[in-house]
């Protein structure tokens, strides 16, 4: 007879994840996630609700196997790729950490970063993740926050466009600890831009 633990399990493969790194997301021992599959255990309401953001199904799901909310199937996922990488069109699910995305969202030319540093805090903080969409096309609005590609450096940050001059420049919301980024006229060329489209807080312990 199917149990919480059989759905955990059957979820938790479904997408690809080790219980080691379901374990880190849900802020758990890899052991109390092994606890939980065969049954040994049960999962706290508050670990309940993790497990239940982390694979985009209803608690209800889980505690009772309600059928009104589908496993999801592994093309409604993106891989997060990490804050270090080039901005261009890319095969997904290839990777093992997934974020969940609705059905009916376009996923071509999309991916998702953790984030991983302090340059857009407070608006993102270590542990956020963004779903990004690459646009080659983009039009760049003053206030936009991006992901973006310039010569060799790689990071988030917010649009600002001068008025007079119409120069654009990367600025982080962290400005006391990181540097602007000026992108002369000339060199816009260089400027690779993903827009931001959403975000996902980190899971906090709300207790």
């Amino acid at each position: 007879m199917e149990n919480i633990g059989n759905r955990i399990k059957k979820l938790r493969k479904k997408v690809g994840l080790t219980q080691e790194t379901l374990a880190v997301k849900i802020g758990i021992q890899r052991a109390s996630v092994a606890s939980y599959e065969v049954g040994k255990t049960n999962p706290s309401h508050k670990n309940l609700e993790k497990i239940s953001k982390i694979f985009n199904v209803s608690m209800e799901y889980l505690i009772n196997g309600d059928t009104n909310t589908p496993i999801p199937k592994s093309a409604n996922f993106i891989s997060i790729l990490g804050n270090e990488m080039n901005i261009e069109p890319r095969e997904y699910n290839i990777e093992k950490r997934l974020i969940p995305l609705h059905s009916s969202i376009d996923i071509s030319k999309m991916y998702a970063i953790e984030i991983n540093t302090t340059s857009m805090y407070p608006t993102l903080t270590i542990g956020d993740v963004i779903w990004c969409k690459y646009d080659r096309d983009i039009e760049i609005k003053d206030n936009l926050i991006v992901h973006y590609q310039y010569k060799d450096k790689i990071g988030i940050s917010r649009i600002k466009i001068d008025e007079e001059t119409s120069q654009i420049a990367l600025v982080p919301d962290n400005i006391k600890e990181y540097k602007i980024i000026i992108i002369p006229q000339e060199n816009k060329k260089y400027l690779k831009l993903s827009r931001i489209i959403g975000f996902s807080s980190k899971l906090e312990d709300k207790s």
